[in-house]
């Protein structure tokens, strides 16, 4: 059953490949296919000649032609190889400019259904498959499917043709000769059979770990900054090594299966020849066929089944085109549970705004044992502002889910105005809303372009002017307009990958305006303030109070003072609604609500607190003994230094201990390129050599057969008719026969071991590659943006095939096999030798011209095309807001304008590729025309025999085109070139910052005493802006002290915690733990006594345990007594014996099966793990509701004691007792004291006291 149900999912697959072609790519194709078939049937028809003339050879030879009547055949039959030069030419180029127009067309509109699809399958679907799937989808493996519709395709169907013509002209000259050599034709589709299925088999489950491999990578470049903070480059390394080593042995399998395939198609192909020979000298014998009859058997089947086995590695790649273009049909075929994209359904004239849920039941689809909602009713009314508020998971970020329909109900309605959303169109639906998220999510494109992604839900259309004015409208009442205008661009300033170069509260501030730009009826807030400063909160508050008129307002409420002006307030709980009412209401209950209200009340009244912690511990220690030296276990980035410096260039390491002299302009010379890829092979280099040996082997041995072959082709004509005969034509056949048997073990021996070498070499790169973007500095991923990183890993690691020694292998095959060949022919024959190989340059010429100018046709559109994967990469990492804004047709088209910009520029040089490509291989049948005609007036002026044309032909002249063939690879090469300069590029960018170096002082305690002496810091990307981030920063922290960082947003605040990270060096000033400047320590051992807990939390795939314990050194070694300690620390235990799993919960992609309230929980508990001497807060409590806060904050404020502690705060209430509160405004220190002390001064803090505290407490 298994054996019929493959062939069934390949037929399939290409069925619905062809689906997606237009009329028009149907009718290039069937015309390329046409042309493919005529193509390939012109090397068996030219067989016809060539038993004419070897008839008229052997006439002339024996006397029985005369010297004139066999030069006029000559000359005629030189003039038929023109008129198939001439039908060459055009079939040709109709054949490959079809399949490359076709599969170009073909493959766009592949891709951009893969996007669709996913798009249109729902945020949960995405979130399941997550954009480093995406990223190799549309990457590589519609790379893969390109290449086997433009390039294999065509190759594999002219070879069909070709065995086919053969055949046809075989039965047609002797039937009987061709029906037992048609045996062959069983072996060869049994061997392609088995060989395929093992390929896809093996090549399946390589794609699988390379996609699981990317998705860690995108996971680890997207989360760098915790990743940084952990020290835990090394371990993404290890994670991302580990599934590479997962598929390497089944790529290894895979690509050798490939060779085998190959082995044993050319062996029986040998294997036939010397069939033919032997049972054709019995024809001969009794008269049933002539010489002419037999050698036009004899070399069509030869031509035939050659032009099989050249293109059999082309079977292996169309093999995995199929397998690629399963994967992505599988995830185009995911089934639709909600399309997000759809238009069908009700589009009511009129909205009202009520929001009704009945008897909801719900689980996410990742976690469906834990019930989220258990049978849910509540009504949010119209024209109405309705607070959320409760414990954090108690599911109210789920409401606004369903809300907007990213998830349909398990079970009862969510309605609308009495209609169920079920009934209503999901784009307009979502175009009559609006949400704002604790996360904003910003796309990497202008802030302009950001505000106004907002008005891409409406319908309406509008002028530039309008919308412009409309843009700069929505920043005003968003509060962003006078920052934005502080920005080196102003609007158009990019704000980086997620907007990673822009404070929180100024992307919070961004997304706030891009909500409200489209006017909607319905807003949906998730702590949309959480961010902000208390001035710009208050003002926003304002904004969003005016904005609530006539409008439905739903929002999430941690802090309540943003709830208490609401019309209702929803209490909620894991049982679902809990109390409802008006703030009064609920307080006069004294119920839930009450309880909540007061923890908060609580937190405010008065404690008592030391002025200064400063407790008697050990100072910062250093292990001295252990600087400079380097760990031998991995490898190392190195300053340059001016050690390296020689005139004119400089020596950099390029990882795993190997150095290359890089000139100043940092070009690498083509020997440097090869030095670095024969060092990369360094750890195989004897099994290199070894499977090269077996090549040049292969090589010979066709040499080999060329003699053979000659010699019994000659025995039919000069031999007598007796035992004699018999026996010769035997020893030939015998000879054949071992021929074939070492052909093929050479190849799989060859094969086999060159396999290794090549997925060992990709693997290395593959690891290296990650392993030094991991290293890289902070600006690094500020400049490029993670998608577009992950895409350049894809690609780096993607395109070194060419380079691989399987490839290497085939070049030496061929290249020994000419060399060869040519010293027999002018060993045999000089004159014959010389102008027979004077062909050689004319047809590699040829084919050299048509792999180069390929290569260059598709490195044009390299470059945008890696922005449009980059660019889908990035709308699936974002698919909540994506989808949220009701962005995916603008996704689709902007993806599609990249696609098809690629397109155009591709095919305004596929012209010139394709007429190249026809002329060379027109150029064959000239040569063969040329050395006929010269070699049979040699024949016939008896300056050569026919054993010596026939050698001499058939090494130099038949062999010359197959090596040309191996020309067609030059692209992959090309790319390969590229791909390994840019990795060298890459591990040639020595980070200034090496978070991973084993160099300087080792920490092994610290006391917590830190000093930021006259700071000035700018960011590097916004080195054109003439102000800086940070300017003259002074402050000192001393052991124990809890220090508070205030300000309005973007002031600078997170800086100066990047800064103590150590994520930047400043452009001036020092930073230094316990006296030592940060820049001669070890970094990595200073950052495992530290601990940075953001407003954004990272997490990744994997279990709440795996989580909980990816920043300790020695996971292993973390007891669960520790473990449950900052469980309980961080008020998470109740959340984990709720779960079902409990620890072993996976929390999904990026950690979207939880609540934003237990992910900040689980991020604090994972900080405790280690016990940091430092703890770094920026609005670490943020996300979390009152309770929680108010547990957690005092969990924190008990793990402080004996810490430095370091908040960025702007809920004022949280640092109200550090000991000591520094405001900063506009990058500089503008006050610093205690509160009381801030207060009485009647400045900035007390402002934003005064505001914060107006309107927060009862």
């Amino acid at each position: 059953m298994k054996t019929q149900k493959r062939p069934r999912a390949a037929n399939s697959v290409l069925v619905k490949i062809l689906r997606c072609a237009s009329s028009l790519d149907i009718i290039l194709l069937a015309i390329a296919t046409v042309a493919a078939v005529v193509q390939g049937a012109l090397m068996p028809i030219m067989t016809i000649l060539y038993g004419t003339l070897a008839r008229d050879f052997a006439d002339v030879a024996s006397g029985r032609l005369g010297r004139k009547a066999f030069l006029q055949r000559l000359l005629q039959a030189t003039l038929y190889f023109v008129y198939l030069a001439m039908t060459e030419a055009i079939t040709s180029y109709m054949m490959w400019m079809g399949f490359t127009v076709a599969g170009e067309r073909i493959t766009t509109k592949i891709r951009e259904r893969l996007l669709a699809a996913i798009l249109e399958q729902g945020v949960g679907s995405a979130l399941e498959i997550g954009s480093g799937e995406v990223t190799t989808l549309i990457g590589s493996s519609s790379d893969l499917l390109q290449d086997g519709i433009s390039s294999k395709l065509g190759r594999v169907l002219a070879a069909f043709a070709g065995v086919i013509a053969a055949f046809c002209i075989a039965y047609s000259r002797h039937w009987k000769l061709a029906l037992m050599m048609s045996s062959g034709l069983i072996a060869f589709a049994g061997a392609g059979a088995i060989g395929a299925n093992i390929i896809k088999r093996f090549t399946d489950r390589s794609m699988s770990a390379q996609a699981e491999a990317s998705e860690i990578a995108h996971e680890a470049i997207s989360g760098i900054s915790f990743v940084m903070a952990s020290s835990a480059q090394m371990k993404m390394t290890d994670m991302f090594s580990s599934k590479l080593e997962a598929g390497h042995k089944p790529a290894i399998l895979s690509r050798a299966s490939g060779e085998v395939m190959v082995a044993v198609i050319t062996c029986i192909a040998t294997l036939l020849f010397a069939l033919a020979f032997w049972q054709g000298s019995k024809f001969f014998a009794v008269g049933e066929a002539d010489i002419g009859d037999i050698m036009t058997v004899l070399l069509a089947i030869l031509l035939g089944t050659a032009s099989l086995g050249l293109v059999a590695p082309n079977a292996q790649a169309l093999t995995t085109a199929i397998a690629a273009a399963s994967r992505i049909f599988e995830a185009i075929n995911r089934p639709r549970l909600i399309d997000s994209t759809s238009d069908v359904g009700e589009k009511p004239c009129l909205v009202r705004g009520t929001v009704s849920f009945k008897d909801v039941q719900f689980s996410y689809p990742t976690r469906r044992e834990a019930k989220v909602f258990k049978g849910l009713n509540l009504t949010l009314e119209a024209g109405k502002t309705t607070a959320l508020v409760g414990a954090s998971g108690c599911g109210k970020s789920t409401i606004i889910n369903l809300i907007q329909r990213f998830y349909d109900p398990t079970s009862g309605i969510v309605e609308l105005d009495g209609r169920s959303l079920g009934t209503l169109s999901l784009r307009w639906l979502r175009s009559k809303m609006a949400a704002v998220s604790q996360e904003p999510v910003l796309f990497n494109a202008s802030i302009y372009a950001n505000i106004a992604y907002g008005l891409r839900r409406t319908s309406k259309i509008h002028s530039p002017e309008e919308e412009r004015a409309l843009v700069v409208q929505a920043a005003k009442n968003a509060y962003a307009h006078e920052f934005i205008m502080t920005q080196p661009m102003g609007y158009e300033t990019v704000v980086g990958d997620r907007g990673g170069l822009l404070s929180g509260g100024q992307r919070q501030r961004i997304a706030i305006a891009r909500a409200m730009i489209s006017d909607p009826k319905i807003l949906l807030l998730d702590e949309a303030t959480s961010a902000l400063d208390t001035v710009s909160e208050n003002f926003i508050q304002t904004a969003l109070a005016a904005a609530r008129h006539d409008r439905t307002v739903v929002m999430i409420a941690h802090r309540l003072s943003t709830a208490r002006n609401a019309d209702c307030i929803v209490v909620l709980n894991e049982n679902g609604v809990v109390e409802q009412g008006t703030y009064d209401e609920l307080m006069a209950m004294r119920g839930a609500f009450f309880t909540l209200a007061g923890a908060k009340r609580a937190e405010t009244q008065p404690q008592h607190t030391e002025c200064s912690r400063i407790a008697n511990r050990a100072p910062l220690e250093f292990d001295t003994a252990s600087y400079g030296q380097q760990s031998s276990s991995r490898p190392r980035a190195e300053h340059v230094t001016s050690d390296n410096w020689d005139g004119d260039s400089m020596t950099v390491l390029l990882g795993d201990g190997i150095s290359i002299t890089q000139n100043l302009e940092g070009h690498f010379t083509r020997k440097q390129v090869m030095t670095f890829v024969a060092q990369y092979y360094s750890e195989s280099r004897y099994l290199c050599v070894f499977g090269l040996l077996w090549a040049a082997a292969s090589g010979s041995v066709s040499t080999i057969q060329s003699y053979v072959l000659a010699q019994a082709i000659t025995a039919f004509s000069e031999s007598s008719v007796g035992s004699g005969f018999i026996d010769n034509i035997n020893h030939w056949s015998v000879m054949l026969v071992a021929i074939a048997l070492i052909q093929c073990m050479s190849s799989i021996m060859r094969g086999f071991s060159l396999a290794v070498c090549t997925e060992r070499f990709i693997t290395r790169a593959r690891r290296t590659a990650f392993d030094y973007i991991m290293r890289q500095n902070m600006s690094f991923f500020d400049a490029k943006g993670s998608a577009s990183i992950t895409t350049l890993l894809s690609t780096i690691t993607g395109d070194l095939n060419g380079l691989g020694a399987s490839l290497m292998g085939t070049f030496t095959v061929g290249l020994v096999g000419l060399l060869s060949a040519v010293g027999l022919a002018i060993g045999i024959n000089w004159k014959l030798g010389l102008v027979f190989s004077a062909t050689v340059p004319a047809l590699l010429a040829s084919g050299y011209l048509y792999g180069t100018f390929a290569s260059k046709r598709e490195q044009q559109g390299r470059q945008l095309y890696a922005q449009a994967v980059s660019y889908a990469s990035e709308a699936i990492d974002c698919i909540v807001t994506v989808a949220s804004l009701a962005l995916e047709p603008h996704v689709k088209e902007t993806f599609h304008e990249s696609l098809l910009e690629m397109r155009r520029r591709s095919m305004k040089t596929a012209h010139k590729a394709c007429c190249i490509y026809a002329m060379s291989q027109a150029a064959q049948y000239l040569c063969f025309a040329g050395c006929f005609y010269y070699g049979g007036k040699l024949v016939a002026d008896q300056q050569a025999t026919m054993l010596q044309f026939f050698i001499c032909f058939n090494a130099v002249v038949t062999s010359t085109p197959a090596m040309g063939s191996y020309f067609a690879f030059l692209p992959d090469v090309h790319k390969a070139n590229q791909a390994i300069r840019t990795l060298m590029e890459l591990l040639a960018k020595q980070p200034l910052i090496d978070a991973v170096s084993d160099r300087g002082y080792v920490v092994n305690a610290l006391s917590g005493r830190l000093d930021l002496e006259r700071i000035t810091f700018w960011y590097p990307k916004a080195s054109t802006c003439s102000k800086n981030t940070l300017d003259d920063i002074n402050f000192s922290v001393h052991h124990g002290q809890f220090i508070a960082l205030v300000g309005p947003s973007g002031s600078g605040k997170s800086t100066i915690l990047s800064l103590i990270e150590r994520f930047y060096d400043p452009q001036a000033g020092t930073v230094s733990y316990d006296g030592k400047d940060v820049r001669s320590l070890q970094l990595k051992s200073l950052r495992r006594h530290m601990a940075f807990i953001t407003q954004e939390t990272v997490l990744f795939s994997g279990t709440i345990r795996d989580n909980l314990l990816f920043g300790a050194p020695d996971p292993a070694a973390v007891s669960e007594e520790t473990l449950n300690d900052a469980i309980k620390a961080a008020a998470l235990d109740d959340i984990i014996s709720s779960l079902p799993e409990g620890l072993n919960t996976v929390v999904g992609y990026r950690g979207m099966s939880l609540s934003g309230g237990q992910r900040q929980r689980i991020a604090i508990a994972r900080a405790l793990v280690n016990s940091p001497s430092i703890l770094l807060l920026d609005e670490a409590t943020s996300a979390l509701d009152t309770v929680s806060e108010c547990i957690v904050q005092d969990a924190l404020n008990n793990v402080a004691k004996g810490r430095t502690a370091i908040a960025v705060a702007q809920r004022l209430s949280t640092i109200k007792h550090a000991d000591c509160i520094y405001v900063v405004e506009d990058g500089s220190i503008v006050e610093s004291g205690n509160h009381d002390e801030l207060i009485v001064r009647g400045g900035l803090y007390a402002k934003m006291w005064d505001g914060q505290d107006s309107n927060q407490y009862p």
